[in-house]
Protein backbone atom coordinates (compact mmCIF):
# COMPACT_ATOMS: atom_id res chain seq x y z
CA UNK A 1 0.00 0.00 0.00
CA UNK A 2 1.44 3.49 -0.79
CA UNK A 3 2.19 6.44 1.63
CA UNK A 4 -0.28 9.11 1.79
CA UNK A 5 0.48 12.65 2.34
CA UNK A 6 -0.47 12.68 6.03
CA UNK A 7 1.45 9.47 6.46
CA UNK A 8 4.74 11.49 6.67
CA UNK A 9 3.38 13.47 8.96
CA UNK A 10 2.53 9.93 11.50
CA UNK A 11 5.51 8.66 10.87
CA UNK A 12 7.64 11.97 11.34
CA UNK A 13 5.54 13.76 14.10
CA UNK A 14 6.35 17.04 12.28
CA UNK A 15 3.89 18.08 9.21
CA UNK A 16 6.39 18.82 6.08
CA UNK A 17 6.22 21.98 4.93
CA UNK A 18 5.03 21.26 1.75
CA UNK A 19 2.26 19.16 2.96
CA UNK A 20 1.64 21.94 5.03
CA UNK A 21 1.20 24.95 2.56
CA UNK A 22 -0.22 22.84 0.07
CA UNK A 23 -3.18 22.00 2.16
CA UNK A 24 -3.31 26.28 3.27
CA UNK A 25 -3.73 27.39 -0.05
CA UNK A 26 -6.20 24.56 -1.23
CA UNK A 27 -7.98 26.04 2.41
CA UNK A 28 -7.40 29.39 0.84
CA UNK A 29 -8.57 29.10 -2.51
CA UNK A 30 -11.95 27.59 -1.36
CA UNK A 31 -12.64 30.68 0.62
CA UNK A 32 -10.74 30.08 3.61
CA UNK A 33 -11.73 33.36 6.37
CA UNK A 34 -10.01 32.97 9.36
CA UNK A 35 -7.39 30.38 11.06
CA UNK A 36 -6.41 28.73 13.78
CA UNK A 37 -2.66 26.81 14.81
CA UNK A 38 -3.16 24.61 17.02
CA UNK A 39 -1.68 21.05 17.83
CA UNK A 40 0.92 20.26 20.06
CA UNK A 41 2.54 23.63 20.29
CA UNK A 42 2.59 25.80 17.08
CA UNK A 43 5.19 27.93 18.25
CA UNK A 44 7.70 25.00 17.61
CA UNK A 45 6.60 24.23 14.48
CA UNK A 46 9.93 24.90 12.49
CA UNK A 47 7.73 26.56 9.39
CA UNK A 48 5.14 29.05 11.73
CA UNK A 49 6.62 31.98 10.41
CA UNK A 50 6.09 30.94 6.68
CA UNK A 51 2.51 29.70 7.59
CA UNK A 52 1.49 32.60 8.94
CA UNK A 53 2.64 34.74 5.83
CA UNK A 54 0.97 32.43 3.46
CA UNK A 55 -2.17 33.23 5.67
CA UNK A 56 -2.08 36.86 5.59
CA UNK A 57 -5.00 37.20 3.14
CA UNK A 58 -7.00 35.69 6.11
CA UNK A 59 -9.28 38.20 8.03
CA UNK A 60 -8.18 36.33 11.37
CA UNK A 61 -4.59 34.91 12.40
CA UNK A 62 -4.71 33.23 16.04
CA UNK A 63 -2.74 30.83 17.20
CA UNK A 64 -3.52 28.35 20.36
CA UNK A 65 -0.63 28.57 22.55
CA UNK A 66 0.67 27.15 26.15
CA UNK A 67 2.46 30.69 26.18
CA UNK A 68 5.82 28.79 27.11
CA UNK A 69 7.98 30.37 24.34
CA UNK A 70 9.25 33.97 24.79
CA UNK A 71 7.60 36.81 24.77
CA UNK A 72 10.04 38.33 21.29
CA UNK A 73 8.55 34.85 19.87
CA UNK A 74 4.77 36.47 20.55
CA UNK A 75 5.93 39.56 19.09
CA UNK A 76 7.53 38.66 16.16
CA UNK A 77 4.18 36.15 15.22
CA UNK A 78 2.08 39.06 15.53
CA UNK A 79 4.12 41.27 13.38
CA UNK A 80 3.79 38.68 10.82
CA UNK A 81 0.24 39.29 10.99
CA UNK A 82 -1.21 37.03 14.43
CA UNK A 83 -4.16 38.95 16.17
CA UNK A 84 -4.90 36.65 18.68
CA UNK A 85 -3.13 34.26 21.28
Amino acid sequence: MPLLPWDAVRLSGVMPFATAATTLQQWMDQGLKHIRFSGGEPTLYPWLNEMVKMAEPCKRIAISTNGSAPLKRYLELAELGVDDF
